[in-house]
């Protein structure tokens, strides 16, 4: 369930919020947008926020490792913050929501965040817990769906979820007509799409997979999709398109995978991701991966 949560407004919040929800006006080559800064955006997946605060079965501090990377997002001054899904442990209680909105607030007083469901959320509890925050949503029947909208890319957050607490997730037909229509009516510049769940042919994965590749197949300006649920950092392509793990902030499931986020910056020509490791395997902290597109035609 993507909803956008709007900041209390300082002058410098109210600069990104803009930057993050302008719409492009242009003319001729769009493109060609001279002056447009870039998107930068601080992704997160799986926190996996108790609300007893307390730590998990192997010994992870889920709520005292998201309080260290807050800071450190803040640090980079990005114009949002993004988490595919599970901000929950297990059945996405209410009070879960309430503990996570609470670490993340110092992010959500400046900037706007944008939050997707995974396979440990809950749709009605964590509407019930932001109630008062405003999302924008596109109309899909009983999914969540939201767009991002900057000059240089347009970001789609998809809702995956299926049941809660099962590790399939599914798109659906409605959800997957919907994203069919609006990619071939907005044609204008780079998309990248967004999930929680791994895109596999396994039970755990996105059961709808190959409906969800075969329907991208035709729209080239789809330049990269991310999803969470892994809990690993690791880049991969399937029939052309770059496929982006990203790591958590809570459990890892084996010693080689790190724990953090990942800054994004969105260019008019690509995107540059620095892995930003706080625990775990630190490897690659700090190392920058990137990604070069063009647009068809």
């Amino acid at each position: 369930m993507p909803i956008q949560i709007m900041p209390t407004f300082s002058r410098r919040a109210f600069l990104k919020a803009n930057i993050l929800g302008a719409v492009a006006f242009v003319t001729g080559d769009a493109f060609a947008l001279e002056g447009v800064p870039d998107l930068r955006l601080a992704l997160m997946s799986d926190t996996h926020i108790p609300a007893d605060r307390l730590p998990g079965a192997r010994g992870y501090d889920a709520c005292r490792q998201l309080s260290v990377a807050i800071p450190d997002v803040l640090a980079t001054q990005p114009d949002g913050l993004i988490v595919t899904g599970d901000m929950a442990r297990h059945v996405g209680n209410v009070a879960d929501y309430k503990v996570f909105l609470e670490l993340i607030k110092p992010v959500t007083d400046v900037m706007p965040a944008y939050l997707a469901l995974g396979n440990h959320d809950n749709r009605d509890n964590f509407y019930t817990a932001v109630k008062e925050l405003q999302g924008n949503l596109q109309p899909v029947q009983d999914k969540h769906v939201s767009v991002v909208e900057h000059r240089h890319v347009r970001i789609i957050l998809l809702d995956s979820l299926l049941y809660v607490r099962q590790r399939g997730g599914l798109l659906g037909k409605e959800q997957r007509e919907w994203l069919d229509a609006y990619l071939a009516a907005h044609t204008d510049r780079p998309v990248v799409l967004m999930l929680h769940h791994t895109l596999g042919d396994g039970d755990n994965d996105l059961l709808d997979t190959a409906f969800f590749f075969d329907l991208l197949a035709p729209y080239s300006h789809v330049k990269a999709i991310f999803h969470g649920h892994a809990h690993a950092w690791k880049r991969y392509e399937y029939r052309g398109i770059p496929i982006i793990s990203l790591p958590t902030t809570a459990h890892i499931r084996g010693p080689e995978q790190p724990i953090g986020w990942v800054e994004a910056l969105f260019r008019n020509d690509g995107m540059d991701l620095t892995l930003r490791a706080f625990s775990g395997n630190r490897d690659e902290d700090g190392k920058t991966v990137s990604y070069a597109w063009t647009m068809p035609g």
